[in-house]
C-alpha cells in the first residue's frame, strides 16, 4: 500500500442528526488499527465512552467502508490525537509496517517533505477533495513547542476571511519526509496573520 492509502478524512456525527456525517480533519493511518489527527479539531473521548459526537475515518481513495473510531486519545503537551479504530472495521487492504516517524535534525537547513489533506478550498460543493502541498521544513526556524514550520512550494491558498486561516480543513494531515517516507509531523496550525505559503506542524519525537 502506498502512502496515499494512509490519507483519511476525519468525519463526525451527532447522534440523531438527519443531516448526516460531517468533515472535521484531515488525518493520517499509522496502521490498520490506529491513525493521528489534531487535537484541537475533536472531542477528548479518552475514557472510552464518547458523548455526543461519533467519529469515524474515511480513506481518500474511497476504497472500503468508513473506520470507526472507538476511542480519541489526546496527546497531554501536543496537539495531537491518537483515533483508536474499532477492531471490527477493516480497512480496504493491509497497510503493511506501521508508519515509522522521523527525528528530524536541529540545525540550519530544510528537509523536503510533502502532505495531502482536505483545505476547505478545495470542497466541491459538500464534498472535501484531496489536496497535496510540496514544502520544506525549516529546520532553523522556531521549534519551541515541537512545532516544525513549513514553507509551501506548490500551493497558494485563496485569501480567507479576517482572523481565519486559509488552511482550515487541512489540519491533522500528515508530513512526510520525500526522500525515506517517515512521517515527521502532523500539520496543526497557520498564523491568520502570516504568510499564506507557510503552515505549522507538531513534530512526533
Amino acid at each position: 500500500m502506498n502512502h496515499l492509502d494512509r490519507v483519511i478524512q476525519v468525519v463526525g456525527r451527532e447522534p440523531g442528526d438527519p443531516a448526516g456525517p460531517f468533515f472535521v480533519a484531515s488525518g493520517v493511518l499509522l496502521a490498520d488499527d490506529l491513525a493521528l489527527t489534531a487535537a484541537h479539531a475533536i472531542r477528548d473521548t479518552t475514557d472510552g465512552t464518547p458523548d455526543g459526537v461519533r467519529y469515524e475515518v474515511r480513506p481518500s481513495a474511497g476504497a472500503g467502508k468508513p473506520l470507526r473510531v472507538s476511542r480519541v486519545v489526546p496527546h497531554p503537551g501536543r496537539d495531537l490525537a491518537l483515533l483508536v479504530l474499532d477492531p471490527d472495521g477493516t480497512a480496504p487492504e493491509p497497510l503493511g509496517p506501521p508508519l515509522r516517524f522521523a527525528e528530524l535534525p536541529h540545525t540550519i537547513g530544510q528537509t523536503d517533505v510533502h502532505s495531502v489533506g482536505f483545505p476547505r478550498f478545495a470542497v466541491e460543493g459538500s464534498r472535501p477533495r484531496s489536496h497535496q502541498i510540496d514544502a520544506t521544513v525549516q529546520l532553523g526556524s522556531d521549534r519551541t513547542g515541537h512545532q516544525l514550520q513549513l514553507s509551501v512550494l506548490s500551493s497558494d491558498p485563496p485569501p480567507a476571511a479576517p482572523g481565519r486561516s486559509p488552511w482550515s480543513g487541512f489540519s491533522g494531515a500528515g508530513v512526510l519526509t520525500k526522500a525515506e517516507g517517515l512521517l515527521a509531523g502532523i500539520v496543526t496550525s497557520h498564523r491568520p496573520s502570516g504568510d499564506r505559503r507557510t503552515t505549522t506542524t507538531t513534530d512526533l519525537t
